[in-house]
């Protein structure tokens, strides 16, 4: 079936309709996280259809909402919203949000057509240490 602009929703799940996704800007659930992060650098997604096993990617993001600071001077970097991170006007950054994703105890966000990981750690405060040794944490 092709979609109408005056469909109440578009469909939750992009099972092999990942290149439609792009006619729902508006909607995080057409495309996955991962998805989202390799459209961002230019790769290419094998297997849509798998974007089914992203939804859990989502709930754990639920834990990381909010704004997130700098641990070394407290500087606020920006905020995380669903699943993308809004960067703060202050860090002068060209893109002004970022996709992220998380998997396995570990943030993946594409700046700029790069993929940064950082090692997740909730206990009373989420914390995310960086592979160049920078720390946020979310308050």
């Amino acid at each position: 079936g092709t979609h109408r602009s005056e469909d109440p929703e578009p469909p939750k799940l992009a099972m092999g309709n990942a290149a439609n996704a792009k006619n729902y800007p508006d909607t995080a659930s057409t495309t996955c996280a991962d998805c989202r992060l390799a459209a961002h650098t230019g790769e290419i997604v094998v297997n849509p259809s798998e974007c089914a096993a992203e939804i859990v990617h989502l709930q754990e993001l639920q834990n990381l909402q909010g704004g997130w600071y700098r641990k070394a001077d407290g500087l606020k970097l920006g905020d995380l919203i669903e699943d993308y991170f809004l960067w703060d006007a202050r860090m002068k950054i060209k893109a002004s949000t970022s996709p992220v994703s998380v998997s396995g105890g570990r943030l993946k966000l594409a700046l700029e057509g790069q993929i940064h990981e950082a090692i997740l750690t909730l206990y009373a405060q989420p914390t995310l240490t960086w592979s160049d040794g920078d720390v946020w944490v979310l308050k």
